[in-house]
């Protein structure tokens, strides 16, 4: 027998009972179920910290506000917002969002108060956002927090570098210690959710790349994390040998990655006054071109002088005449 669920116009409020787990609404074996315009709003009230030494786990949940299993689902203009337990959890089936808005589904774990849960999918599923109209994601490549674990993902979820969450790295320290290397990131969204990072020694055209994972204990917030290499594995290296290190994020079997960080620069690039920092992990801009653009804009404030006296005298010439 087909089931059919068609919702319009509709708002569900949040609720607080324990056995519920902070479900709205759980839809199975359903073929053929379309929300229009309608507001999911968890239980926001309940929410407390937690920290992850009680055992909170991070990166997946099971409570969502909507429950999918092998159900056929189509949002449109639907808005998912305040479920600390998650928006949506989809086992099987195939969810298209037609337009949507995911806000403020936030765990509170201490010391990520960035962390949220929209969407996970597992289970062969299909999930098809077409448009967002607000809330986490709208920006281009930030994050949508949606967990892919085994589904396909189509629409703007399959355009992201993540399509959960998207780390922004914005220095990386090198500090030595007895014979280790402590290597710490500090930047934003730095999530233990299938976080690593890679290092990068290149000699001309040859490349090496190590991969290396973060000690749990090296996750301090989603501000900064630390990690080891070996002592030797950048000191030791040759003047001719560049070595850089990324941030490795998203899928675990093809990552995607940050910006590369340079760690220890050629002794061809530091004589050209190519120096790149760690810092950021851009290039610096070379002493040459500094020195150019100061002697071109001097060389314009001159002309321009000389240009607006040449026509007061001109001017005065010519009053004089009279």
């Amino acid at each position: 027998m087909k089931k059919t669920i068609q919702l319009t116009n509709c708002t569900i409020g949040g609720v607080s009972s324990k056995t519920a787990k902070g479900k709205l609404i759980k839809l199975e074996n359903c073929t053929d179920v379309k929300m229009d315009s309608c507001i999911f709003n968890g239980n926001s009230k309940e929410r407390n910290e937690k920290n992850l030494n009680e055992g909170e786990e991070m990166c997946r949940w099971s409570g969502s506000l909507v429950d999918v299993v092998k159900s056929s689902l189509i949002m449109k203009d639907t808005t998912i917002s305040n479920s600390p337990e998650g928006g949506i959890t989809m086992s099987g089936g195939n969810v298209i969002i037609e337009m949507g808005l995911f806000e403020n589904n936030n765990p509170s774990i201490e010391k990520y108060p960035s962390l949220r849960r929209n969407i996970i999918c597992s289970v062969s599923g299909i999930l098809d956002a077409m448009s967002l109209k607000g809330g986490d994601g709208l920006e281009r490549n930030t994050s949508l927090w949606m967990l892919n674990e085994g589904c396909s993902f189509e629409g703007i979820v399959s355009e992201r570098d993540s399509s959960f969450f998207i780390p922004v790295p914005e220095s990386v320290e090198a500090k030595e210690e007895t014979d280790r290397m402590k290597l710490i990131f500090k930047g934003m969204l730095l999530v233990p959710c299938n976080l690593s990072f890679s290092v990068v020694k290149r000699k001309g055209e040859e490349k090496q790349i190590e991969h290396y994972d973060f000690d749990s204990n090296g996750f301090l917030s989603e501000r900064e994390v630390e990690g080891s290499v070996a002592k030797d594995l950048i000191s030791g290296c040759g003047d001719e040998i560049e070595v850089s290190v990324h941030i490795l994020f998203g899928n675990e079997e093809s990552p995607s990655s940050t910006q590369p960080f340079i760690l220890k620069n050629t002794s061809e690039a530091k004589t050209n006054g190519d120096e790149r920092v760690v810092e950021g992990g851009n290039k610096s801009v070379p002493y040459w071109i500094i020195i150019v653009v100061v002697f071109a804009v001097l060389f314009l404030i001159v002309l321009i002088v000389s240009i607006v006296v040449t026509i007061r005298w001109r001017k005065a010439r010519k009053r004089t005449k009279i």
